[in-house]
């Protein structure tokens, strides 16, 4: 089994919606999951409405490729597209940022939006 490990995050009007549906849709893609509370970051450049956030753990036996492939058609699904992020706006993003013991998004493992819910998993396993 592939361990992965995704960010979630949403900066519109309807947010708390939006976080909520990705959680149960993670929740009911892979197995095994572990969900951290769900916060608060500001946008990192400042210039957009903040964010709420959150880090998932799962287990899947499916390829990083298929993973990837079905997070961002999930995004489009859900109404991000490459205007509304013209605009600073996010429905939703879901990016993999560790895969198996991989981080394969080291930006995202160093800023406070995935420190903050990946720090909290780590505790709460131990």
């Amino acid at each position: 089994m592939n361990r992965v490990v995704v960010g979630i995050g949403s900066n519109t009007a309807d947010r708390d919606i939006r976080m909520s549906a990705a959680v149960a849709y993670f929740t009911a893609s892979f197995s095994g999951v572990r969900v951290s509370s769900i916060y608060e970051t500001p946008e990192w450049s400042g210039r957009y409405a903040p964010y709420l956030n959150c880090v998932a753990e799962g287990f899947t036996d499916k390829s990083i490729d298929e993973i990837t492939d079905g997070l961002k058609r999930y995004e489009l699904d859900n109404g991000r597209t490459p205007a509304m992020k013209l605009i600073g706006a996010v429905t939703i993003d879901i990016d993999v940022v560790v895969w198996n013991d991989e981080v394969i998004r080291p930006v995202d493992m160093g800023r406070e939006y995935f420190r903050r819910g990946y720090d909290q998993l780590n505790c709460s396993s131990r």
